[in-house]
């Protein structure tokens, strides 16, 4: 019997060992920045407020901070060739464990704003002028939040990640194909690699990462810019569908790729509960910033380009109204 105790137990010590060390080598490939206290990142009466996520000034509504964490998330064309690219995808994931939801704000990056210490500018551009910590203080600013952690992503990890999970299935509309094949093909071009292939005709198709990445980068066919952000929002519910259905080791294997693969300042044992969820049950919800009917489509002279450019200017306190209305929990 003491035997069989003692075969346990050395099971379970070396089960254990082989954990840690494979923790270890998943967190030494993810590029860890500094954190970011509410200060540094522009937030405004902390001690004040009982929001997690939302500063209590917007419309005194309240958003539960019991386990819901915010996080900005930056998707990055780091082949453009700038040491600090500007970000081409802007998001907020809200995840709150307590109601098992999901919840991801698109926010446009043509939205014009008032960059500390550069003056108009577009949204995108504060990542490239400050990164992550100058982006985040501006989205703080004009949505009235208090995000302090963020990720980035370079948009070749998004190829990965679609690949690992053995691709998507999207329907192309007939108005997306010219778009859809030039953005392939400039993706074959650039990134190399055996390539993706193009389309002839509208349909649903099973997508591989290149497809995808080219599908999610559409912007001249449709609505614009405001389209493209609703591909990108379609394409997340259809990998989160997918992902909620992988066996483990698929999973596991998709956590490998996603970490070695980002930069973030969120903590490792923070990311480890994360990445440990079990979102089987949980709901993906949607929204986009500006909201229907809160902004203007109009042209700005930005200085530092010397240039009048096509921007969106928003109603900020409406917006700010709507996006706490998306965001608290029940």
């Amino acid at each position: 019997m003491r035997k069989v105790f003692t075969g346990i137990l050395i099971s379970v010590g070396v089960a254990t060992l082989v954990g840690i060390i494979y923790l270890n080598y998943l967190f030494s490939k993810i590029k860890f920045t500094n954190t970011f206290s509410p200060e540094d990142v522009g937030v405004q009466n902390t001690q004040n407020s009982k929001i997690y996520g939302v500063t209590s000034e917007i419309d005194k509504r309240k958003i539960s901070n019991s386990q819901q964490l915010m996080v900005a998330v930056f998707g990055v064309d780091k082949r453009i060739g700038y040491e600090i690219p500007r970000s081409d995808t802007i998001m907020i994931v809200a995840l709150d464990q307590k109601n098992k939801t999901i919840k991801i704000v698109s926010v446009m990056r043509d939205i014009l704003v008032e960059i500390p210490n550069y003056g108009k500018e577009k949204l995108n551009s504060a990542y490239a002028l400050g990164g992550p910590k100058l982006a985040i203080t501006v989205l703080n600013k004009i949505l009235g939040l208090s995000i302090t952690k963020y990720v980035s992503i370079d948009f070749k990890t998004f190829e990965k990640i679609v690949d690992s999970i053995g691709g998507v299935d999207v329907e192309i509309k007939d108005y997306e194909v010219e778009q859809f094949n030039i953005s392939t093909r400039e993706l074959n071009r650039v990134n190399g690699g055996v390539p993706a292939e193009t389309i002839q005709e509208p349909g649903v198709y099973r997508l591989n990462g290149r497809q995808a990445l080219a599908y999610a980068r559409i912007r001249y066919a449709g609505n614009g810019d405001f389209e493209r952000t609703s591909r990108q929002r379609y394409l997340l519910s259809k990998i989160f569908e997918k992902v909620k259905t992988l066996p483990i080791d698929k999973k596991m294997y998709l956590i490998e790729i996603i970490f070695e693969n980002i930069e973030t300042n969120i903590r490792p044992s923070e990311l480890l509960s994360l990445a440990l969820i079990n979102i089987t049950n949980y709901k993906l919800e949607t929204f986009r910033i500006p909201v229907s009917g809160f902004f203007e489509e109009t042209t700005e002279f930005i200085e530092r380009e010397n240039t009048n450019l096509w921007v969106l200017k928003i109603d900020i306190e409406k917006n700010k109204q709507e996006l706490v209305k998306f965001l608290k929990t029940r």
